[in-house]
């Protein structure tokens, strides 16, 4: 057995993430409704980690990494309100890629770059109060 770091271990980093959404929820009684959105999204991490050549089991050194997604939103929520001030939501979203980017860096110098699309699908759900 050897002492290699394990390539899984998680390095710390720093992530960014915004949007905007609009959307207009239509209610077809006091119960149910439903919720189209769409916006835009952007999402910014990086990291520094120590890189191992899996190889041989080496450090190859300290490295910055960076990436970067740009994606439009699209979702259809169906609402349901079984109390007074109380709602759950839930439907399909897409995340569609516009756009993106990962780099790596050493120190101040450039050793990778190239482009990255981030593209996802599935259900959310959300509980919410309101008045």
């Amino acid at each position: 057995q050897t002492d290699r770091p394990d390539p899984a271990d998680l390095s710390d980093g720093l992530t960014l993430l915004g949007g905007v959404r609009a959307g207009f929820a239509y209610p077809f009684d006091r119960t149910f409704g439903i919720w189209p959105r769409a916006g835009l999204t952007l999402s910014s991490s990086s990291a520094t980690r120590e890189i191992v050549d899996p190889r041989v089991g080496e450090s190859l050194g300290e490295f910055e990494t960076r990436a970067h997604f740009f994606d439009a939103s699209l979702e259809i929520l169906g609402a349901v309100s079984p109390i007074e001030h109380i709602v759950l939501l839930g439907g399909p979203y897409l995340d569609l890629s516009l756009g993106g980017g990962y780099s790596v860096y050493d120190g101040d110098m450039l050793i990778d770059e190239r482009d990255a699309h981030l593209t996802s699908f599935g259900f959310l759900v959300h509980a919410a109060g309101y008045y």
